[in-house]
């Protein structure tokens, strides 16, 4: 039996150290959004799927194998049961448009944690790389697409231009992620050089589609890694320091609207009006919405519970109020600890730069989802598992460190520097 077992953690250490594998296990989960709307390429998006089906299926006997699930984890199945509680009481079946909605964001959102909770676990640099190798590569074709459509690839329903990523408001997770990604592979294989090529890559893609809700978290995590990374000063930017600061955001913008006494920054550098291009409308109708439905919510939609009066339906263009809107306050406890469980590991290890940046790339995505609902965008969730596990990426990347500065030693003096070392 105890030869069953190894065997068994064996195969997870071999899937999950084989870059080729965890590529394909990624993939499908980050799937560009372009071939959803191009004409005679909707079969690639339907092949997309297919595959995350069975990257999901896959997961789910990886998570059997491993016998153990963390808190995070957890805690996003729990949020995604309420979900679909809420979503089958309001919709009355299980076969609505609705509920096949709820059960690909669930799935995504659980594989994704899944794959990102392993993957740091058993082996983090292949883990990272692989992630890095392919946010490179998909942000490179769109930025290059961008240059010769700049106008997008492709349009979806409402007429709004879509890239190879994706619209310009919902490229900005991805963006943001692929920053975090690429100061954690540089820090993991002392590449900093390739880091920094990424870095201003996602910069140029950020700049030209000029999302105002994208700029602002990529500028944030810029503003970190150029002035305070690794700096004395970093160890202020902890994760609960920046929640606090991000609930001063919240109930000042969405519920007390002092954005207007900042109308210069945000009509003349954003371009955008103090209303948020109609935001504000919509985060009053969905507080009134929520006012009659607080326990349980409205469940998952796909076109959005709030009507303006262009008759477009939409949703609440913020995460949190998203969030009660949907599966009413039980769901919004449960999102919020997800965000306690990855803040308070990654306070408890404040003085590393790993965690300094984790800590800025989901206080910058917080920001973001002032603006944005992003229901079921992976790497939200990604980000908050990244928190859960940064003693083990620390670990690794000090293990890393270590061999690199190891193997410069001439293997005759390498016993008498292990030795020193171990004092």
């Amino acid at each position: 039996m105890k030869g069953l077992l190894y065997a068994m953690n064996k195969s997870l250490s071999v899937l999950f150290g084989s870059e080729l594998a965890v590529v394909l296990l990624f993939i499908p989960f980050v799937k560009p959004t372009c071939f959803e709307y191009i004409s005679g390429l909707e079969f690639i998006d339907r092949f997309f799927d297919l595959c995350r089906i069975a990257a999901f299926a896959v997961l789910l006997v990886c998570l059997f194998i491993h016998k153990h699930m963390s808190k995070a984890v957890l805690c996003a199945v729990l949020y995604e049961v309420v979900l679909f509680f809420s979503t089958f009481i309001n919709n009355g079946s299980i076969n609505n448009a609705n509920m096949v909605r709820f059960a690909v964001g669930a799935g995504s959102v659980l594989g994704f944690c899944i794959l990102t909770e392993l993957g740091i676990l058993y082996n983090c640099k292949v883990f990272f790389k692989s992630a890095f190798d392919i946010c490179f590569v998909f942000i490179a074709i769109n930025f290059v697409l961008s240059l010769f459509f700049p106008e997008g690839i492709a349009v979806n329903e409402k007429g709004a231009s879509v890239n190879f990523i994706g619209y310009d408001n919902f490229m900005s997770p991805f963006l943001v992620a692929s920053m975090g990604i690429s100061v954690i592979y540089g820090e993991l294989f002392c590449c900093r050089s390739k880091s920094a090529v990424f870095f201003f890559l996602i910069a140029a893609t950020a700049i030209r589609t000029w999302s105002a809700t994208g700029v602002v978290g990529w500028f944030i995590i810029a503003v970190y890694i150029l002035f305070i990374y690794r700096k004395k000063a970093a160890a202020l930017f902890n994760s609960f320091g920046l929640y606090a600061v991000y609930f001063v955001a919240f109930v000042s913008i969405v519920l007390l609207r002092l954005q207007n006494y900042f109308a210069f920054i945000i009509e003349k550098i954003l371009k955008k009006s103090v209303s948020f291009t109609g935001r504000t409308a919509i985060w009053d109708r969905a507080i009134a919405l929520i006012k009659r439905s607080p326990l349980i919510g409205y469940g998952v939609s796909n076109d959005g519970m709030i009507i303006l009066p262009n008759g477009y339906g939409y949703h609440a263009h913020n995460a949190f109020l998203e969030t009660v809107l949907q599966g009413g306050i039980s769901s919004l406890a449960l999102f919020i600890a997800l965000f306690l469980i990855s803040g308070a590991k990654l306070y408890r290890y404040r003085n590393s730069s790993i965690s300094g940046i984790i800590s800025v790339v989901t206080f910058a995505m917080l920001m973001m989802m002032t603006m944005e609902s992003y229901f079921g965008v992976v790497w939200v969730f990604g980000i908050i598992i990244w928190g859960s596990r940064t003693d083990d990426i620390i670990r690794q990347c000090e293990e890393s460190a270590y061999r690199d500065k190891d193997a410069q030693i001439p293997l005759r003096r390498r016993y008498i520097s292990y030795r020193l070392n171990r004092r």
